[in-house]
C-alpha cells in the first residue's frame, strides 16, 4: 500500500524560523538602562542643587537690599521747601536751605527766631514744660542746654519743676529783640511770678538776654524736628542779667 507523501504546510515551515530568530535575537541591555537611570537622576539632583543654591543666592540679595533700604530711610532726612518771592517782579525760586549761604537771613527772620528761643528758654508752666523743654534742646548747643537742663530737671530738688510743680507759672513777655550783627543779639524781657489757680501776680523781674546764634541747616535732625527748626537755628551762647530799675540800658 502505498501513500502520498504530505507537502510541508507554511506554518510548519515558519516555525523553526521563528524559533531561529528568538535564538539570535540580543537580550535586553538592561546594564546600559540602568546606567543611563542612574545618570538621569545624578543630573536631577545636580539640578536640584543648583536651584537651592540659587534660590540661598537670591534670598540672601532680598534680605541685603531690604536692610539697605531700612537704612537709607532710617537716615533720610526730610527737608521742607522754601519757595523765595522777589517782591520787584513776582517771581518765585525753591531754595535749598541745605546750604546755609542760600538761607533767606534777614531781620524779621533773626527776631522771630530770637523771640520763640526766649519764650521756650524763660517760661516755665508745667503744662506745657515738656515741649518748651523739647525745643531749647534742638535749638542749643550742649554748653547752653545742660545749665537750662539742670535748672528744670526733677534730679534737681530746688528746680523749679521740683518747687513750683502745677501751682505756680513763670511767664515771659519779651519786650524787644535787637540783632547786633555777626550773629549776636540782645533781647529784653519781662518775667512774671503767677499762681496758677487765681491768675494773681506775685512777682515781676526784667532781664537783659546776649544771645549767640547761627543757623545750621545741615544739623542731624529727624522730619518731626526739621518741621520745628527748618533753617537749624542754634543758640551757640545764652547769657541773662538782671535790668535793675532807674540805671542806663
Amino acid at each position: 500500500m502505498f501513500f502520498k507523501k504530505k507537502k510541508p504546510t507554511p506554518q510548519a515551515e515558519a516555525a523553526p524560523s521563528a524559533a531561529k530568530e528568538t535564538v539570535n535575537k540580543p537580550a535586553y541591555p538592561y546594564k546600559e538602562a540602568l546606567d543611563w537611570t542612574v545618570e538621569r537622576m545624578a543630573l536631577k539632583e545636580k539640578q536640584a542643587k543648583a536651584g537651592w543654591t540659587a534660590a540661598k543666592i537670591m534670598g540672601c540679595l532680598l534680605v541685603l537690599v531690604s536692610i539697605i533700604c531700612i537704612v537709607i530711610a532710617v537716615k533720610k532726612e526730610a527737608y521742607p521747601f522754601i519757595v523765595e518771592l522777589d517782591k520787584s517782579n513776582g517771581t518765585t525760586r525753591v531754595i535749598d536751605i541745605r546750604d546755609p549761604q542760600n538761607i533767606p537771613v534777614d531781620e524779621m527772620m533773626d527776631k522771630y527766631w530770637l523771640n520763640l528761643y526766649t519764650q521756650s528758654h524763660e517760661s516755665y508752666d508745667y503744662r506745657t514744660l515738656e515741649n518748651d523743654h523739647a525745643r531749647v534742646r534742638l535749638m542749643s548747643v550742649p554748653e547752653v542746654f545742660n545749665p537750662y537742663d539742670h535748672q528744670y530737671g526733677l534730679d534737681n530738688k530746688k528746680s523749679l519743676q521740683n518747687l513750683l510743680k502745677d501751682k505756680k507759672k513763670i511767664i515771659c513777655n519779651v519786650e524787644s529783640v535787637v540783632p547786633n550783627g555777626n550773629g549776636i543779639a540782645t533781647v529784653r524781657f519781662t518775667k512774671r511770678l503767677v499762681d496758677t489757680y487765681s491768675n494773681n501776680e506775685e512777682a515781676r523781674n526784667s532781664w537783659r538776654a546776649t544771645i549767640g546764634y547761627e543757623y545750621n541747616p545741615n544739623y542731624s535732625m529727624d522730619e518731626a524736628q526739621r518741621l520745628v527748626n527748618p533753617f537749624g537755628f542754634t543758640v551757640t551762647s545764652y547769657r541773662v542779667d538782671p535790668i535793675i530799675e532807674g540805671a542806663a540800658p
